[in-house]
């Protein structure tokens, strides 16, 4: 069963977080994402983030933090801390970045994120895995 739509989405507009080289960022307030599913994904304080992970050479087309940057971190919480499979972690990203999308430039960006990470991302999903 999926939840109505008011019941999704971010429980903040804003993600509060730190950095000391301002690549590196560490969550500092709890923030919640609500799936369609039903399911909640936690980002904790402490929990960290090097944004979009795009090749610098794709930074002026789709920076590391751009509107999709809740959504980034989000991705990475998926990848480092939880058990879910690669396939449902980019689903879930590409799900909560259409969620805040707001034109059509933002869901080509989102569709595009996704396709680099579901077809390109085995390998660091696979790294965090053995990290965590």
């Amino acid at each position: 069963m999926l939840l109505p739509l008011s019941q999704c989405g971010w429980s903040a507009d804003v993600i509060k977080a730190s950095t000391s080289d301002g690549q590196h960022f560490l969550i500092l307030e709890r923030i919640d994402y609500t799936a369609l599913s039903g399911k909640t994904i936690s980002l904790e304080p402490g929990d960290g983030s090097d944004g979009a992970s795009d090749p610098r050479l794709l930074w002026d087309l789709i920076p590391p933090f751009g509107w999709y940057w809740p959504e980034a971190y989000l991705h990475d919480k998926l990848y480092r801390a939880t058990q879910e499979p690669k396939d449902e972690c980019d689903s879930l990203f590409l799900e909560a970045m259409l969620r805040r999308a707001h034109s059509l430039k933002d869901r080509i960006e989102a569709n595009g994120l996704y396709m680099a990470v579901h077809l390109f991302g085995r390998d660091a999903f696979n790294a965090d895995r053995r990290v965590a």
